[in-house]
């Protein structure tokens, strides 16, 4: 082999393989040279935004963290006894095991499925610590992928978590969806809900948000949920309970649960993903868990330890600090009541706060209906609000949500409140009188819209094949009197009077040009060649 200096003065082998050297040659510039810049994360782009405003009265309503009434994170007093107590013990910092401390793992079983729950006593619980109910998710996700023996579609709520659909897919699952929510009311779309399950193929997976909705805060009744066990159970439906809300959502952790017992009360074997993030404030401890039920312990047994092989290859063994912490705080006997408390006090404060907004609202003046507000349960509410409005809100009041109309009621205040919904109702101010617009002229719009694709149809059955001019006509007409109906729908009546006569002028300027083609021997290409004189006026 020869060597050969190159003009940058590095050193290569002249040899045969063009492979190689085009691999050598890689160095020069960058591995990664083809990699996109991903998409900032919504939520975090929402904060930064935030930091970034210099209005005092801005108000951040998109974080997903629990805030006291001075907008500032809270450290439960119980969980800061209980780290009192873990350091007094002196213990040391030894890898916990694969499916992490046991003392942990049983005290949060305890909380998910009762004291007195007929699946720990007899041992019929897979249960394996997990990095907060993220992980918790991950960890189930990938053993059903591996494991289940039905469909590999999961069935997610419309709509759920911005992050459940990432987790699934990453673990090789697809993702389909069921009605969940009813943009109309602000509510439980529970006919549609029932509907759609019973569509559902046989022995597939199906997400339930065990309470406190996110992010729509809105929650099945008991009825609803025996109803919905009843469909899931005929339907032969496996049910994947999301709980990252215990005790959050009326701030009772056993009322919370109802859903998930209940289910278990009438026969299902389920999976559930916990957190402790939100109902002991360890975000950054990242403690959860994961349990698969099952029918026996022996199931039970081989069911943990292909749970563990999953786990090893991830991150080999969970955190040990938040999960000591949290096991001394559901177990030790003073700890525990004073942390049910806190919890109750966390959730008080969140009714609270939506009692509130809604008695600004109505203080403002606002003539709308917003009891979905107090209707929702948990740390979010879906407002109603347009993506439009939403816009406005950030532009013109420096209050930060997410563009679906999320707002997290944790970052509501006695101190802002009366801003918030002063806000609100200017804009709901506009949105009225823009209602009353729609539903004076809606009939009248959706009339138009009938009679113009009945004309369109008309005029595209004229057809001369094969010319530009003649094809844009019909696409570009037609698109207006599609995008017309889409804007109605959406309620979006400025939109639907703008295509409407977008729409008009097109099916003028197409009824002359037929005019014109019928009266010329050269047909559609008079038209191509005198389209800017001739068709310009109109």
């Amino acid at each position: 082999m020869n060597v050969v200096i190159c003009n940058y003065g590095e050193l290569f082998y002249n040899c045969s393989n063009v492979r190689f050297l085009h691999l050598i040659g890689m160095n020069f510039s960058s591995w990664w040279s083809n990699v996109d810049l991903g998409p900032p994360d919504p939520i975090l782009g929402i904060t930064e935004a935030f930091k970034k405003d210099a209005n005092p009265k801005k108000i951040n309503l998109g974080v997903g963290a629990y805030r006291d009434d001075n907008g500032k994170p809270n450290v439960l007093p119980s969980v800061k006894k209980a780290e009192e107590k873990l350091l007094a013990k002196n213990q040391d910092k030894e890898y916990a095991p694969i499916h992490g401390l046991p003392e942990f793992t049983l005290s949060a079983a305890k909380l998910a499925f009762g004291e007195d729950s007929d699946v720990i006593k007899n041992g019929l619980n897979a249960s394996a610590q997990a990095i907060s109910g993220t992980g918790a998710l991950r960890i189930g996700a990938a053993f059903l992928n591996s494991f289940f023996p039905g469909s590999k579609d999961v069935w997610l709520p419309t709509p759920s978590w911005g992050n459940h659909t990432p987790i699934l897919k990453h673990s090789g699952l697809g993702v389909k969806q069921y009605r969940y929510y009813d943009a109309q009311t602000c509510g439980f779309d529970f006919k549609g809900c029932v509907e759609d399950i019973l569509k559902i193929p046989e022995n597939s997976v199906i997400v339930l948000h065990a309470c406190a909705h996110n992010p729509t805060g809105v929650d099945p009744k008991e009825e609803e949920w025996k109803e919905l066990s009843q469909v899931i159970k005929d339907r032969k439906l496996f049910p994947y309970f999301d709980m990252a809300y215990q005790g959050f959502a009326s701030g009772d952790t056993d009322k919370d649960a109802w859903a998930l017992r209940y289910f278990l009360q009438q026969g299902h074997n389920v999976m559930v993903a916990q957190s402790f993030a939100k109902n002991m404030g360890l975000y950054g401890e990242r403690v959860g868990m994961v349990t698969v039920t099952c029918k026996s312990k022996e199931e039970a047994e081989r069911v943990l330890s292909q749970i563990k092989i999953l786990i090893r290859p991830m991150y080999s063994n969970p955190p040990i600090h938040g999960a000591r912490v949290a096991g001394i705080v559901l177990s030790d006997p003073e700890l525990r009541p004073q942390w049910e408390k806190e919890v109750k006090g966390m959730a008080d404060r969140i009714i609270s706060m939506r009692q509130q907004l809604v008695d600004n609202l109505k203080e403002e003046g606002s003539s709308h209906n917003w009891s979905h507000i107090t209707d929702q349960i948990g740390m979010f509410c879906f407002t109603g609000l347009k993506p439009d409005q939403v816009e406005r809100l950030t532009k013109e009041f420096s209050i930060y949500l997410t563009k679906d109309g999320r707002i997290s009621i944790a970052g509501v205040s006695t101190g802002n409140v009366g801003y918030l919904a002063h806000a609100i109702h200017e804009l709901d101010k506009k949105f009225s009188g823009f209602k009353r617009g729609l539903e004076q002229k809606e009939l009248v719009n959706d009339s138009q819209i009938k009679k113009l694709k009945t004309e369109a149809k008309a005029a595209n059955s004229f057809q001369f094949k094969g010319n530009k001019v003649q094809f844009e006509f019909n696409s570009s007409l037609l698109d207006s009197i599609n995008s017309a109906s889409a804007s109605l729908l959406e309620g979006n009546l400025n939109r639907v009077n703008q295509e409407l006569e977008n729409a008009k002028t097109l099916l003028n300027k197409r009824n002359k040009a037929i005019r014109f083609v019928v009266k010329s021997s050269a047909g559609w290409t008079a038209v191509e060649e005198n389209e800017s004189d001739e068709l310009a006026d109109d």
